[in-house]
């Protein structure tokens, strides 16, 4: 009766149209936090961040993800060998990583290619996933590259997916913490919550899926920094609406980090709350930089991407690039420059500020 109902739901999107899936099939609150770790493979850093905060990306997009994309099969192809940090501080040394290889290697020879239609994402499973949520699966991807793609002003061919039978399941395979039921590494790798498939909120497989895909469209276009906009347009896209993000309510505690101290690695967190700062900055930066463009034409994130792409700005001054371009006529309606007086005012503009926002004539 389940699988019956969501595939109705389904269908009914089908002839809509366009409208999101996370909001015809999701509840409104996620059963879990999706935590995304790319795990790219190449040499580790000292500058890998323990914690909850995944690796930064130190090699190319490798020729076997391509590969990957181009050739559906029936059983899995082999995913890149993953290198990330293991949880509380421990390094994932080399005879670490081989053993999570060995058993990444073990747990998707059991996967089998969910038997859909052509033309979608190509979707793996263990076989104790229900066949309906591989469907739902296949579904979703489209949808969610959309919404990726129309933020991001890019387009990648869709990724390889696999869905793990739970989480534990996924963490034996690859370096990450305790807390990740999601991570990306040329595939994109989900898993349920802890209570299961058949109970877990659609809603948050859905910003999984997006947040994850908005890391496969970056590396596709060779985007890997800075690591502050990798991570805060993920947060920021992986919610339908903006606003929608937990990460939203969140306040430094603490002095924030320089920028340029977030464009390269991840910092050496020692602790979860270093690391939830990491992740509560880069959301901050993005959104401060959004709220910028408010009665500017063509100002958004595909704007930034757009700059990086071409060569406009580097990753080291994107942010100083975005803020002098998309706030010189603000400059005298705060008291400090304007990201150090938006923080200072709790994450938001002083009234001066914000009025003169309200008053622009693009």
């Amino acid at each position: 009766m389940r699988s019956g109902l969501w595939l109705v739901s389904l269908a009914l999107l089908v002839i809509l149209g366009g409208f999101g899936l996370e909001r015809a099939l999701g509840s409104d609150s996620p059963s879990a936090r999706f935590v995304s770790h790319e795990a790219q493979g190449g040499a580790q850093s000292d500058s890998d961040a323990p914690g909850e905060v995944p690796r930064a990306h130190t090699s190319a997009f490798s020729d076997t993800a391509r590969t990957q994309l181009s050739a559906p099969r029936s059983t899995p192809p082999a995913t890149p060998t993953p290198d990330g940090p293991l949880p509380h501080g421990a390094p994932c040394d080399s005879t670490q990583r081989a053993a999570a290889a060995v058993a990444r290697a073990r747990i998707q020879s059991t996967f089998t290619r969910a038997p859909l239609d052509s033309g979608r994402a190509t979707v793996y499973a263990d076989p104790s996933v229900p066949s309906w949520i591989a469907e739902l699966t296949s579904r979703a991807i489209p949808l969610a590259a959309r919404a990726v793609s129309t933020r991001l002003g890019l387009n990648s061919a869709a990724p390889d997916v696999y869905l793990y039978r739970d989480a534990e399941q996924l963490r034996e395979g690859v370096c990450v913490s305790p807390s990740t039921v999601a991570y990306y590494d040329g595939a994109i790798h989900v898993a349920p919550s802890s209570r299961g498939w058949e109970t877990s909120s659609w809603q948050a497989v859905v910003k999984s899926l997006r947040h994850e895909l908005v890391h496969h469209v970056f590396f596709s276009h060779g985007i890997r920094r800075p690591v502050w906009f990798q991570e805060g347009v993920a947060m920021l896209v992986e919610n339908p609406r903006d606003g929608d993000s937990e990460w939203a309510k969140w306040l430094p505690t603490a002095r924030l980090l320089r920028t340029d101290q977030m464009v390269q690695t991840f910092p050496q967190a020692v602790s979860a709350a270093e690391a939830e700062a990491f992740y509560g900055q880069a959301f901050a930066m993005t959104v401060f930089l959004e709220k910028l463009c408010k009665n500017r034409e063509s100002c958004d994130v595909a704007e930034l991407v757009h700059a990086l792409e071409s060569g406009a700005t580097a990753p080291d001054t994107l942010f100083d690039w975005a803020v002098s371009r998309r706030g010189s006529d603000l400059a005298r309606t705060a008291r400090l420059p304007l990201w150090d007086d938006y923080v200072e005012n709790g994450l938001r503009f002083a009234p001066a500020t914000k009025l003169a926002i309200s008053q622009r004539r693009d």
